[in-house]
Order: structure tokens, then C-alpha cells, then sequence
């Protein structure tokens, strides 16, 4: 194998390697730069124009002569130049240019508009822009503001330009060098050469190509013994049995895969203004590594993300889930989901849509003719709004009230979910007859229960006073906060939780007598948050106060049963504890119970449980509504009752009705009771008229105040009766009456053993029976399917031009559904049904073998991911503003090649991979390198630094804890629930040793390594990651817990393998980080730093320092995790030849 050598002495090959280091930083430079001009002007069609169009033409305008303050906007000079009073732009310092000034309206003297403040996200992008820079493509020329004079170049004339003009099919050309064509490819790269008198860089080794091939195809470094196999391989088809095993490996699929992702802007929440986890969309990255792997044909990928759901039934299970999971690449975007302008948001939605698609399989910034026609490219506005009418035909957003959320379907087939809906609706019956059996017996038991209601009201009232009552709110010591305002009301004080730390109240009571008490709190709990009740010290309840009530708010305070405690007779301390978030605490009452869990008083005849519930609730201390008029009789003496009737009945009537219910003071007429005793028969009475609620009916009212529908029990018969008389107010205390009594915590409130113990034997036989049925229904029930997002038709809509892309400005006349007429002259236009969102069409018009985009754009991208450089080196951006191909007929021949191979990606990473071209060194030439010093004739391999994922799944497999399990999520939060906010934490689990790929992508609160790294907003897509070189970078690799972790890990090791033998330690890490063996001055160089590290580990530390080490390792193997991480850390490790 040949090589290149320098003739230069040390000293001058030093030098020039500086000046080429420094021309290779300048050409870096130089095409970042053009990349930022091209992002820049991208940026300012899209969102700067209009506003200004909108806003600021109609008085600094040269050609509507309009020249207030002597300030023109509709060309770059002239706004660069400013007005009268100066520059109005700084570029880079919106904070001190005069027009943002103007804009946020804080100076009074100076706001703009003049007519009105422009909307706040006008505003962000105004600031935005100029902090980019300001960046303005305009010329000179001044144009006329509107779509109608905005006008992109004519179809014509598009069509001249090369990604516009037909594929061709090019013949390989002629060279003089026949021997180092491998691949027709060849011929094409070496033409070029030959034609500038330029040789290609000769072949790399293979050690070499073993390394840069399982990179370019798995992102990992081949294993030590995988080098060794290939190396000891001299059959003719040893490159092609190393690609073949690499392209069948599954890890290419996470490799590849990664690529894709980036471009449709894969995250897993949606960013912005509600930063909402993406549960489910970890089922489409899974998707997309599927296809990869299975080499799914280009043009069936593509039409499966447009259109997976309006394709023929799937065949198989594997086929309906990608169909499905598929089209989830339309519903991956961030959304505005508190955009309070509903069509504002959807049309933001479709435009984000039509951005990413046409920068991802089109190579075209389509985003830049919403507002007008595109400046550069033949787009017409009407075409932009013929594609927005497709995308706004189908369902992205699953609702647009309130806070939007995204659309998510089964994955399952019609027959399964078919199958399920019939085992729910089967279940469902069971479980309605077994309510029906339950609430039957019910109402008989609860009907013979309120026909004693007398008896229970005399009973209960005999014993109610053993009660102690006590405000919440008056604790002897605590730090609770007493809310009255906020939670609480005027009539309602309660206490909650007030910092941070345990939570605590205590209370000293007076106890009439020793003795068991029954404890009951009124409070509210929208979540559970148990507390502890002690007594003197001693726990008594550990989990008080857990049930939640609904909610925290004062209408969900309810009384709750807490359990039993024993008392002191005199003095004793309550006390109320939690660390953490306590309930909403309004009152508690603690009932004396006799010897048998009952009142102390159980007259004869009466159920000892129902007259506990009775005295319970009457002893309280709570002023209830319809209660208010048994209360206000209850304390006066037998004697003195007639006398006192009218007066007390006079006081209730004059009561406003937050204390006595209108319907309660019926009870007094037609004259107030001239004893307690016929008090309490008014009182059975009037329960006797009311339909019992059950618990069934109960359960039903919960589960449809959860779903916020409106309560579908069964109506009283005073209930429908005031309905009928129009008497709404009535109905609705009626019902309130209901749940006071038989709702939980009421007297007659019934439910599980307590209540099924009163059953009939029959009864409860045909109770187990029926359950039983049903647990063994429940065995066959179907597995819960997975949700995926997806899409799918709604609304079939045509939508009209928005005139600068206002949703309030729209044209007369709407644009039929379609695709863009610019191709019109190669793919014959598609009829889209009248019925269908044209989402079909739209990937058939794509995929058609004659369109002039999709092949090259994707061609384009599989070359780049060998070469660190496409053929087009704005790979999303195939229109005016990008660049020329370098090798245009090199890229139409890759594009037929891709197509006529069935468009199999595989097959053209074979036919890359097997060339010349590919198999070329890096080595450098200061020669060529003056000619060609951005490597555009392809002259060598072009030297690369991995990705962020490639550079953390490294170090891994050199720790030897690469865990590569395939597919699956990192992220337990729960779909839909915030994943950064004050309330919440990112639950993403970055610490797991899976691949990088599977780490979550949080917008807005990126993984560090991946922003170390250069990873960019995963907010838009990505056609290239950049690649700087910033001191973070260094620091996170000598630094991040991860690597100090992982390079005592990779220290452990090769320790492990070589026990006692430091140089075949030192051996065993070279090979294992490098692929290589270690050079003899590499292994004599590195064992002279590890004694110097020991030597320097064993002298006392210096004042505060450690040398660093963090204690992941023994100490006798800190040196070696030093000399492991410096490994790590290298160019070498980092970089692809």
C-alpha cells in the first residue's frame, strides 16, 4: 500500500501544518457563515417580512414615496442606513436598537406602530431576528409588499434550475486510471480529478476502513476481535462479507435511524409554551428503527408516514403497527398548545408541517411561501395553501379547546379492537346486572333503616353531646397556615400546608371521660396525603385523612370517618403530623363509643351501626343546611319545648339560606312542632319522599363528574316533579338533601361488607356468584393496546391564500387541494378525492420515479452519512439559495441507482461502501489542499468528529456497559403530564447504559452530553449536525460524573483481563479505545504517567486537592482510570478517518 510522506524538514511540516490547520478553520468558517446567511434568510422570509409588509410599509416605504422620519423598510440599505435620528437596527443588540425600543412600546415617546402595540409573538421574533444579526436578503431593488407582487420566479424559469430539471441517466465516464474503479461511482469522482490533474488519496488501511465502516453504519467502534477477524480475512470479498454483517447488525437500524429522527425533529414532549411529555413517541422512533433495519423501501417509508393510515388493510400485526405508528411523524412538531386563537394555532400547526416535510423529503424550504410566493424558488403561495389544505384535512391536534392536545389512535387492527369493544360491552352487562342486584337489595335494606328515621333522630340526639368539637384552625402550637380567603371562605376557615419540612398542629383538649373515641374530620383532598394522629406523644392512626374528597377546593370539603383512638379522661395533647403536603383541614369531631363500638345508648330494636352513624353526624358540630332545624330544637329541655317552639321557629325562619334550606323550614309549618318528638316524625316524613341513593348510583355520579359530564343517575320523583315545574332551584336542593343523607359520612350511608352483612342469604349468594362470573370473565380480557400518535382524515377543507399569512386576511376564493405545479412537466398532476385529505396522493406524487426532488434529496443524505459532506451541501435545501451539487451527474446516477435497486437504502450504502472514493484516507495534501481546500473534487476522505450519541455509546463499549436492548422508553413521565415545570422534574432517565439513542430528547432541557456535543434544536429538523470545538466540550470529558464513571469502569476492565501485568493493561485499553495496538513509545510513554500519577497519589494531597479522582475506583486503579479517561478523551477516540 502506498503512502503519502512530506519531503518538508520537521520544522517547516510543523509550520505548514499550522498555516493548514489555520486555512481548514478559515474554510470552516467560511461554511458555517453560509450556512448561517442561508438559515438567516430563511428566517426573515418567513417571519420577518410580513410583519414589516403588514405593519411598517405603509410609512417607510420608497415605492409608496412614504418616508416618515426619514426611514425606509422595504429594502436592506435603506433600513440598514436608518432615518432621521439615526440607525434603528443594531445588529446583535436588540436591547439597544431603537426599533425594538419602539416596538415593546416603553418609550412613550417613541412606540411603533403608531395605530397599536404589534402581538407579543411579533414582537419575540423581531428581537430574535436582530439578535441572529438581522439578517436580510433583500437587494437594493425595492418590491411591492403583498403576495399578488411578492412574486416567486415563473414556473419556466424554475424549471431551468438543475434540481428542477428531470433526472437524467448518466453514463459513467472515462478515466485514464481503469484500476482504481471499484464502483461506477468512481468514475465520476476520478473524472473530476483527472480533469484538475489531482490523484485520489490512497486506499486507507484496513484497520482503518474496519473502523470508519462500523461507525458510518452502527455508530459503534468495532470490538478488538472483530478488527482481528477482519484483518486475518484475505478473501477478495472480505470488504463486502464486513459491510453485508454490519448492514444485517440491528444496531444499523438505531445508527440510520438517528438521522431520520433528526430531520423530522423527533422529541419526546412538545416544548414551547406547555412542555407536555410525548408518552408515545418513542413508538415511532422504534418505527423508524424497524424500517431501517428491515431495509423498507424508501418510497413505501415515505408514503407510510404520509398516508399509513389510508393504505390497504395491513397484512399482518408487524404491517397495521407501522402503518399506524408511522404517520406519527406529523404530530412530532412542537405546537403552541395554549394559543388562545384556535385557527391561529392549527394553521401554525399545518405550516410547521409543511416545513418539515419539504425540508425532509423535498430538499425545500416551503415554510418561506406562507406570507408571499417564495422569493427564490418556483413556489407560489397558491401552491403552499393547495399543500396546507391537505395537511388541514387531517387530524393532528386531537382537540383545540383549551389546552390542545395531539391526536393518538390504538395500535390495533379493526378485528382487534372489534373483539375488545365486544369483551367491554359483555363485561359491561355483567357488571350492570350485578349493580342492579346490589342497589336493589340496598334500597330495601336503606328503606326499612329511614322508616325508623324518628326512632334513630330521638336516639341519636340523647348522645350526640358526649361529642368533642374543634376548629382545625385552633391549634396551641403548629405551623399549619389558616387559609380563609383562598381555600377557605368567610365561613369556611381551614388550615394547610404552609412550608416546606413536616407539617404539624396540635391541639389540647379537655376529656370528659377515658375511653375509646371514634375521630372524624371534615377536609379536602385531591390527592392522597396521609397523616399521622397522635396522642400524648404516641402514634395512634398512621394514615389518617388518605381517601381523597375530589379536589382541595372549599365544595370539596367532606367528612371523612378516621378511626378509633383511646383517651385520657382530663387533659390530653392531639397532634397531626406529615412530612410533606398535607390534606385541606376544616374541623374534626371525637365521639365517645361504648363498649361494643356503638353510642353508648342502643335502645332496643335499632341498628347499633346506623344509630353510631346517626349520633355521629348529628354531633358534629357543623351547621348543615337541612339539619339546621333539628339542631337549632335538639339542646332544648322537654319541659321548656312548647314554650320556646315558636321563637326558635320565628329565628330559623329569618336565618339566610347558607344556614337553613329553604326546603328544611317547610318542616315548621303549618305551625312549629310542639315537641321534639313530632320534630322527628316531620323529619321521617320528609326522608320517606326521597329516593334512596345507592352506592352504585353513587359511583356512577363520580365517574361522570371525572370525565366532566353531566350526573346521569336517576332523578327522585321530587326531583323530576320540580323539573317539571320548572322549579330548578328545588330539584337541586332536593339532590343536595340526597347526598347529605346517603352520600359518604351521611347517616344513612351504606357500603361494602357493613352494608352487604344486612343482605338476604339469598341475595348474597347470587352476589358471589355473579362476581365470580365475572373474575372469570376477567381472565380472557383482551391486553390493553398500545397508543400511538398518529393521524388520521377529519374535515375536508380547501383553504384560501392568508394574505401575509394572517388567519384574519384571507383571499376570496379558495385553493383546491394539490401539490406543486412546478412539476407538473414531469409527474402528472393526481386527482385527489373529494372525500380525502389527498394525504395519499401527496406520497404518490412524492414517490413517482420521475419527480425530480425525492431520489436526489435522499441520495444525497445516504452520501453524506459516509462522506461528512453531501453532494449538495444544503442537504434540505435543493432550491436557489442553496448550493450546486459538486458532482451533479455523480448525484443523478447514485438517485437512479437508488431507485432502480427498488429504492433500497442498503443496497446503495453496498454500492458507496465497495468504491474507491469511499475507501480513500484522510491524508492531507497542502497542494490540493490550496486548490480544493473545501475537498469538493473529493480528493480524500473527509476526517470527522462523531455525534454526541456515537462519542457517549464509545465509551460505553469501551467500559464494557453497553447495555444494547432495542427499542422502548427512558421516560416515566406520564403522557400528556408536564416534563419541565415548577411543579414536576425531568423523570427522563439519562443514567440507564442503553445506546444514546434511546436517551429522551426534552425540548427546552436537552441532555448535557448533548448539548456539549452540538446537538441542535430538536424543535426543527436537522439536516447536518454541526461540529465545533469549545472548551465545554473538553470539560464535560474530563469532568461529567459519566466519564469519570465509565473510564474507571473501562480502567476495571482491561485490569480484569491482564491481572498483574501493566503493560498488557496499557495494550488492552489502546486496542480497545483505538482499534490499534499501541505504538512502542505510546506504551513506554504511558506507563511513565501512570508511576508519575501513583507517585503523586501516595504524597500527601495538597491543600483542597485530590488530584481529582473521584472514589468510583480502588485507588491502586486511579492511575490507570487517569490514563483510561485520557483516552477517552483523545482526538483519536473522538474522530473518524
Amino acid at each position: 500500500m502506498t503512502t503519502v510522506r512530506s519531503a518538508h524538514p520537521t520544522g517547516l511540516r510543523r509550520s505548514l501544518a499550522v498555516v493548514a490547520t489555520l486555512l481548514l478553520l478559515v474554510a470552516g468558517r467560511a461554511r458555517a457563515m453560509a450556512a448561517e446567511d442561508a438559515a438567516g434568510a430563511e428566517f426573515f422570509e418567513k417571519n420577518i417580512r410580513p410583519i414589516l409588509a403588514e405593519n411598517c410599509f405603509s410609512c417607510h416605504s420608497a415605492l409608496k414615496g412614504k418616508h416618515k422620519g426619514g426611514l425606509e423598510m422595504d429594502s436592506k440599505p435603506a433600513l440598514a442606513k436608518g432615518g432621521d435620528s439615526g440607525v434603528v437596527i443594531k445588529p446583535g443588540e436588540p436591547d439597544k436598537s431603537p426599533l425594538i425600543t419602539a416596538v415593546r412600546y416603553v418609550d412613550k415617546d417613541m412606540e411603533m406602530p403608531p395605530d397599536g402595540k404589534l402581538k407579543n409573538e411579533q414582537i419575540k421574533l423581531l428581537e430574535q431576528w436582530v439578535k441572529m444579526g438581522a439578517p436580510d436578503p433583500r437587494s437594493a431593488t425595492v418590491v411591492a409588499s403583498g403576495p399578488a407582487k411578492l412574486v416567486s420566479p415563473p414556473l419556466e424559469k424554475g424549471r431551468e434550475f438543475w434540481s428542477f430539471k428531470p433526472m437524467t441517466h448518466p453514463t459513467p465516464p472515462a478515466v485514464k486510471a481503469q484500476a482504481w474503479v471499484k464502483s461506477p461511482l468512481d468514475r465520476f469522482v476520478l473524472a473530476r480529478l483527472e480533469a484538475a490533474g489531482m490523484q485520489p488519496a490512497p486506499e486507507i488501511d484496513k484497520r482503518g476502513f474496519i473502523r470508519r465502516a462500523t461507525f458510518d453504519l452502527l455508530g459503534l467502534p468495532p470490538t478488538p476481535q472483530e478488527v482481528d477477524a477482519f484483518l486475518a480475512d484475505a478473501s477478495p470479498k472480505a470488504y463486502d462479507t464486513l459491510v453485508d454483517r454490519l448492514l444485517a447488525a440491528p444496531q444499523y437500524g438505531e445508527r440510520w435511524g438517528r438521522y431520520w429522527l433528526d430531520l423530522v425533529r423527533y422529541s419526546d414532549s412538545n416544548g414551547l409554551d406547555e412542555n407536555l411529555a410525548y408518552g408515545h413517541a418513542w413508538l415511532y422512533r422504534d418505527y423508524v428503527v424497524r424500517a431501517f433495519n428491515a431495509d423498507k423501501p424508501y418510497d413505501r417509508f415515505l408514503t407510510e408516514q404520509l398516508a399509513g393510515d389510508l393504505l390497504p388493510p395491513a397484512k399482518d400485526n408487524q404491517q397495521l403497527v407501522d402503518q399506524i405508528t408511522a404517520t406519527g411523524f406529523q404530530v412530532l412538531g412542537p405546537k403552541m398548545l395554549a394559543e388562545h386563537d384556535n385557527e391561529k394555532l392549527v394553521m401554525d400547526v399545518v405550516d410547521e408541517q409543511i416545513d418539515v416535510m419539504g425540508k425532509a423529503m423535498l430538499g425545500l424550504t416551503l415554510g418561506c411561501a406562507r406570507c408571499h410566493d417564495h422569493k427564490f424558488d418556483p413556489v407560489p403561495t397558491k401552491d403552499y395553501y393547495a399543500l396546507a389544505g391537505i395537511v388541514k384535512s387531517t387530524a393532528i391536534l386531537g382537540n383545540q379547546g383549551g389546552l390542545a392536545k395531539w391526536n393518538e389512535h390504538d395500535v390495533a387492527s379493526v378485528e382487534q379492537i372489534r373483539a375488545a369493544e365486544t369483551w367491554k360491552s359483555d363485561a359491561k352487562k355483567r357488571q350492570e346486572a350485578l349493580d342492579a342486584t346490589s342497589a336493589a337489595a340496598q334500597r330495601e335494606v336503606v328503606e326499612a333503616l329511614r322508616a325508623r328515621t324518628a326512632d334513630y333522630l330521638l336516639a341519636a340526639g340523647a348522645v350526640t353531646h358526649d361529642g368533642i368539637a374543634v376548629e382545625a384552625e385552633a391549634f396551641a402550637r403548629g405551623n399549619l397556615r389558616i387559609d380563609s380567603s383562598t381555600y377557605g371562605s368567610a365561613d369556611t376557615t381551614i388550615v394547610h400546608t404552609a412550608a416546606g419540612g413536616q407539617q404539624f398542629a396540635e391541639y389540647d383538649l379537655t376529656v370528659p371521660s377515658a375511653g375509646r373515641y371514634l375521630l372524624e374530620m371534615r377536609y379536602a383532598a385531591g390527592e392522597e396525603r396521609g397523616m399521622r394522629v397522635l396522642v400524648g406523644g404516641t402514634v395512634a392512626i398512621t394514615d389518617a385523612f388518605k381517601p381523597t374528597t375530589g379536589g382541595f377546593s372549599a365544595k370539596e370539603q367532606a367528612w371523612r370517618d378516621i378511626g378509633e383512638i383511646t383517651l385520657p379522661a382530663g387533659k390530653a395533647v392531639l397532634r397531626f403530623e406529615r412530612d410533606g403536603a398535607i390534606p385541606h383541614l376544616d374541623k374534626f369531631v371525637l365521639h365517645a363509643l361504648g363498649a361494643n363500638g356503638a353510642p353508648p345508648t342502643t335502645p332496643g330494636g335499632l341498628d347499633a351501626g346506623v344509630l353510631r352513624s346517626w349520633s355521629t353526624f348529628l354531633g358534629r358540630g357543623h351547621s348543615d343546611r337541612f339539619l339546621a332545624v333539628w339542631n337549632a330544637y335538639a339542646k332544648v329541655p322537654a319541659d321548656a319545648f312548647a314554650a320556646k317552639s315558636a321563637e326558635i321557629a320565628d329565628k330559623l325562619e329569618k336565618s339566610p339560606e347558607s344556614a337553613v334550606s329553604p326546603l328544611a323550614l317547610e318542616l315548621l309549618k303549618p305551625a312549629p312542632p310542639a315537641s321534639r318528638a313530632e320534630l322527628a316524625e316531620r323529619y321521617q316524613a320528609w326522608i320517606a319522599g326521597l329516593e334512596v341513593l345507592t352506592s352504585v348510583d353513587l359511583a356512577v355520579e363520580a365517574k361522570d363528574a371525572n370525565n366532566a359530564k353531566k350526573a346521569k343517575r336517576k332523578k327522585s320523583k321530587q326531583d323530576k316533579d320540580a323539573k317539571e315545574g320548572a322549579n330548578e332551584k328545588e330539584a337541586k336542593e332536593l339532590s343536595a338533601l340526597q347526598h347529605v343523607l346517603f352520600a359518604a359520612g351521611g347517616p344513612l350511608f351504606l357500603d361494602g361488607a357493613a352494608l352487604e352483612a344486612r343482605f338476604p342469604d339469598a341475595v348474597k349468594k347470587q352476589l358471589t356468584d355473579e362476581r365470580a362470573a365475572l373474575a372469570e370473565m376477567e381472565k380472557s380480557k383482551p391486553a390493553p393496546f398500545d397508543r400511538a400518535m398518529s393521524v388520521n382524515d377529519q374535515n375536508i377543507v380547501d383553504v384560501p391564500v392568508h394574505i401575509r399569512g394572517s388567519t384574519q386576511n384571507l383571499a376570496a376564493t379558495k385553493e383546491p387541494r394539490g401539490f406543486l405545479h412546478v412539476t407538473d412537466n414531469l409527474v402528472k398532476p393526481l386527482a385527489i378525492p373529494e372525500k380525502s385529505s389527498g394525504r395519499l396522493e401527496l406520497a404518490q406524487w412524492m414517490t413517482s420515479a420521475e419527480h425530480p426532488l425525492t431520489a436526489r434529496v435522499m441520495a444525497n443524505r445516504i452520501w453524506l452519512g459516509h462522506f461528512a459532506e453531501g453532494l449538495v451541501r444544503t442537504p434540505s435545501n435543493f432550491g436557489l439559495r442553496g448550493e450546486l451539487p459538486t458532482h451533479p451527474e455523480l448525484l443523478d446516477w447514485l438517485a437512479r441507482n437508488f431507485q432502480e435497486h427498488g429504492w433500497s437504502i442498503k443496497a446503495l450504502h453496498r454500492e458507496i461502501m465497495r468504491s474507491s472514493a469511499y475507501r480513500m484516507a484522510s491524508a492531507y495534501r497542502e497542494d490540493y489542499a490550496t486548490k480544493d481546500p473545501e475537498n469538493r473534487l473529493l480528493w480524500r476522505q473527509n476526517r470527522h468528529r462523531l455525534e454526541a450519541e456515537p462519542i457517549r455509546d464509545s465509551i460505553l463499549v469501551a467500559a464494557g456497559r453497553l447495555d444494547l436492548t432495542i427499542g422502548g422508553s427512558l421516560l416515566d413521565t406520564k403522557n400528556g403530564d408536564y416534563v419541565t415545570n415548577d411543579q414536576s422534574n425531568n423523570k427522563a432517565r439519562y443514567s440507564e447504559l442503553r445506546r444514546a439513542l434511546y436517551m429522551p430528547i426534552i425540548r427546552n432541557a436537552m441532555y448535557d452530553l448533548f448539548t456539549a456535543f452540538d446537538y441542535s434544536d430538536p424543535s426543527v429538523p436537522i439536516e447536518k449536525r454541526p461540529s465545533s470545538t469549545i472548551p465545554h466540550q473538553a470539560l464535560w470529558l474530563i469532568n461529567s460524573p459519566f466519564a469519570v464513571e465509565q473510564s474507571g469502569a473501562f480502567a476495571e476492565r482491561v485490569a480484569k483481563l491482564h491481572p498483574d501485568d501493566e503493560r498488557a493493561q496499557v495494550a488492552e485499553a489502546y486496542r480497545i479505545a483505538y482499534g490499534r495496538p499501541a505504538a512502542p513509545t505510546e506504551l513506554d510513554r504511558a506507563l511513565k504517567y501512570l508511576a508519575s500519577v501513583r507517585a503523586l497519589s501516595t504524597a500527601p494531597p495538597a491543600v483542597g486537592g485530590t488530584m481529582g479522582f473521584k472514589p468510583t475506583v480502588a485507588s491502586t486503579l486511579r492511575p490507570l482510570q487517569s490514563l483510561c479517561q485520557i483516552l477517552i478523551a483523545s482526538n483519536e477516540f473522538l474522530y473518524i478517518d
